[in-house]
């Protein structure tokens, strides 16, 4: 069984369906429980994948109707993706004899969270230490936002695992650029739209996953001036094949606040985008890994960000990036066998 808050697209999401798809006929029975106030709009993928879905939003009365589940089915395994509340599950299953209970954390998030706040996810991380028999961190920087000492010493860094094929150059020869990143604060779209007014090339920019009514979209005297400055930008939100999307740019802009770990950049690198990024400790570790990851001082001004974007080659070295990629942990072959390894499957 796996716990998730919720089925949409995103570096969760996407590891535990495609470790399904790639690993169905060792898994046997595979369940999905979602806690979240949203279900998301991948529900009807997992169910393709023969996976049944359960959708409680985090509740007592939520966790009274897993703990029902859980005693009334044969699991085997409880693989745990939503961070802190994953300690009242796993304390659940244990009760309930499920030998294998696995905790994965994704984010940073909580690090900052109100001081309130602070105690119940130190007290959660806490019962996590105690029921978990594995502790999985998708960085070195998630690792070291953990704060009890116990669980961070229990925790193993296991890289999210993607199944990148080669990028192609299908970028115009004109500046093109690409931010690809759920909605959210984090991703510091401020910034972005003060790096588009400073940049002096006439390009193409395309945000992919902001959504149309968002609050951090760019008003309209600013489109406006872009469009006079022949300063093209294009607002996806969700729709569109983020793949293509990454082929049709040649710099991948991504000055985030923080970061667990990016899919959205190992992609882009993979595929040969010169990425242009915060310097944080994420990405970081990202950048240890391409040659075309460069990292700008998160305070710089946003003339040095366009500077910086204006100087990057104006072809893409495919090859190489996909070499890079092949030579990385961020490989699905290298995550995935430590799944199967903890879940007890002999490969």
């Amino acid at each position: 069984m796996y716990i998730l808050s919720r089925l949409e697209e995103g570096a969760v999401e996407w590891n535990v369906l495609d470790f399904i798809r790639l690993h169905a006929s060792d898994l046997g029975k595979v369940y999905i429980w979602l806690d979240g106030s949203n279900p998301g709009d991948l529900v009807e993928k997992a169910r393709s994948l023969s996976v049944e879905v359960h959708h409680n939003p985090r509740s007592v009365k939520g966790l009274r109707q897993f703990s029902k589940f859980i005693r009334g089915n044969k699991i085997d395994v409880v693989h745990a993706n939503t961070g802190f509340p994953s300690g009242m599950y796993l304390r659940i299953a244990k009760r309930a004899d499920v030998p294998v209970r696995i905790g994965h954390w994704y984010y940073t998030l909580w690090a900052d969270s109100p001081a309130f706040k602070q105690r119940i996810i130190l007290r959660l991380q806490g019962v996590m230490s105690k029921v978990c028999t594995n502790n999985w961190a998708v960085s070195k920087t998630v690792k070291e936002s953990i704060q009890n000492a116990k669980l961070r010493l229990k925790t193993q860094i296991l890289y999210n695992g993607y199944n990148f094929s080669k990028g192609e150059d299908k970028a115009p020869k004109e500046l093109s650029i690409v931010h690809v990143g759920r909605f959210n604060r984090v991703k510091n779209h401020a910034l972005i739209w003060k790096i588009l007014d400073e940049i002096e090339t006439p390009f193409t920019f395309t945000d992919f996953g902001l959504q149309e009514d968002s609050e951090l979209r760019p008003s309209n005297e600013r489109l406006q001036d872009w469009k006079a400055a022949n300063k093209k930008v294009n607002l996806l939100g969700k729709s569109g094949n983020v793949t293509e999307v990454l082929n049709e740019h040649r710099v991948f802009l991504f000055p985030s606040l923080s970061d667990g770990l990016s899919g959205s950049l190992v992609q882009a690198a993979s595929q040969g985008l010169h990425c242009v990024v915060s310097d944080i400790p994420a990405h970081r570790e990202v950048a240890d890994f391409f040659d075309t990851v460069k990292l700008v001082e998160l305070q710089a001004p946003a003339h040095e960000w366009a500077e910086v974007i204006e100087g990057m080659p104006s072809e893409k070295d495919l090859e190489s990036a996909y070499s890079n990629f092949k030579d990385s942990p961020f490989r699905h072959e290298v995550a995935y066998a430590t799944w199967l390894q903890a879940y007890g499957i002999e490969k």
